[in-house]
């Protein structure tokens, strides 16, 4: 992710450059609403603030006051509203309407705002909201979007196919009059603006620059392509001349790891799990990394992964705690570059490897008579306790368990029993982690 796009190189000319290029434009990803700077001179784009609270498709214009808070329309069910935001702050000072706003626009300190209904103006000072009228009959009750061209206010038919514009009488609605019809026809138009008689509009797919004198389109940036994703851009604001941009912030996040903890025996695969729940831009790229150290987590990284799945390798050994955890930044030839500033670690799942168990058995005395006994010695390596299950010469099985590294039991041989060889053979064995057979 590109967190600045402005060269401070550029600071003697930085407003009157800055501000004739900057669009800010609303999204919605992940359940929340994103706000962008979209610089259109160089088609990148970057993230000033996210409000988790603004449901999906509840944005439907933002517009920048002259104070630099910034006020976005919308939906609240069951009718509108309209939330002030003063950056970075994430809570809004939230303003009810009856009814639902598309579009809105500020003119000499105040704002407009668009519904089918009719234009409410609000003094942004006083926070008082009034009605000023409905529209003309002949104006369809469908969405339109304010921009400003040539000292004039207009409104742009939002949607899909040809659309409609209309200049606006702010003083009164009802003398508003239809222009002409936009024949370029693009995917679905959602926000629209104008910032130094230039006008821009925006679909799913593009931002496009308008041309009101010769009434077409040209398609500025592709909206893919810029380092953040968008879903869809449904609204378009401008930067007031004389306000500084308000800084990049990181969206990336990792996710989260199922909890656990994971004790494998022997050299068995560790299947870690996800949440699912990233958060990435797009040009962001998730992987999961097997490190040793957590207080130098990119320094001690061992293994890096497309899934939280690890074998068992060199140089891992076994009864030392690794560390398994989501990384997301920017994509790196295919992996995550570890240099990103928006990098971002999820927590950890901790892996500790166990040797499978073992054990030796010894006597002192090799020869016992029929009838007899004798002390058998067991050395076990692994982590106590120890389960050991044995024969003696087919009879049995017995299990025993112990509780340190060596242990002894008693072995007697039956009173009948043939002259000859009698064995001992343990049969299975586990310790604290682990079973073998």
């Amino acid at each position: 992710m590109k967190r600045l796009f402005i060269s401070f190189a550029l600071f003697a000319c930085m407003h009157a450059c800055l501000h004739a290029q900057v669009l800010y434009g609303t999204y919605n990803q992940f359940n929340s609403t994103y706000l962008a700077a979209i610089d259109v001179g160089t088609c990148t784009a970057c993230v000033v603030a996210v409000w988790p609270d603004f449901p999906y498709q509840a944005n439907n214009d933002v517009s920048i006051l002259d104070d630099g808070r910034v006020v976005v329309v919308g939906h609240c069910p069951p009718n509108g509203c309209i939330r002030i935001y003063t950056l970075p702050d994430p809570t809004p000072t939230i303003l009810t309407m009856p009814h639902i706003p598309y579009g809105s626009i500020v003119v000499n300190d105040l704002m407009y705002i668009y519904t089918t209904s009719g234009l409410y103006v609000l003094d942004p000072v006083t926070n008082q909201l009034n009605f000023v009228g409905p529209w003309p009959a002949a104006m369809p009750a469908l969405f339109f979007e304010f921009y400003e061209f040539g000292g004039q206010v207009y409104i742009i038919q939002m949607g899909v196919g040809i659309r409609a514009i209309w200049q606006v009488d702010l003083q009164n609605p009802q003398n508003s009059v239809f222009i002409q019809n936009t024949p370029f026809v693009i995917y679905s138009m959602q926000g629209a603006t104008s910032v130094n008689d230039s006008v821009y509009v925006a679909d799913i797919y593009w931002l496009v620059k308008y041309d009101p004198v010769s009434n077409t389109f040209v398609q500025e940036c592709f909206l893919p392509s810029m380092d953040i994703f968008f879903s869809s851009l449904t609204s378009l604001g401008f930067l007031p001349a004389g306000l500084p941009p308000p800084p990049c912030i990181c969206i990336t996040q990792a996710g989260s790891m199922v909890a656990g903890a994971f004790n494998p025996c022997g050299a068995t695969p560790v299947q870690a799990a996800h949440n699912g729940n990233a958060v990435l831009d797009g040009n962001d790229l998730r992987r999961f990394i097997l490190f040793s150290d957590p207080a130098d987590t990119l320094g001690s990284i061992l293994f890096t992964a497309s899934s939280p799945v690890f074998n068992f390798a060199p140089p891992l050994q076994y009864g030392q705690t690794y560390y398994i955890a989501a990384i997301a930044g920017n994509n790196l030839n295919g992996n995550v570059d570890l240099n990103d500033p928006c990098l971002n670690i999820s927590n950890a799942v901790t892996v500790l490897w166990h040797p499978l168990p073992t054990v030796a058995l010894s006597v002192a005395n090799p020869d016992v008579c029929p009838g007899a006994c004798t002390a058998v010695t067991a050395t076990f390596t692994g982590t106590p306790p120890f389960t050991l299950t044995y024969t003696a010469s087919g009879l049995g099985p017995v299990t025993q368990t112990f509780p340190s590294n060596t242990g002894s039991f008693q072995v007697c041989v039956p009173a009948n029993a043939p002259s000859g060889g009698f064995s001992v053979e343990a049969t299975g064995l586990a310790d604290g982690f682990c079973t073998c057979n």
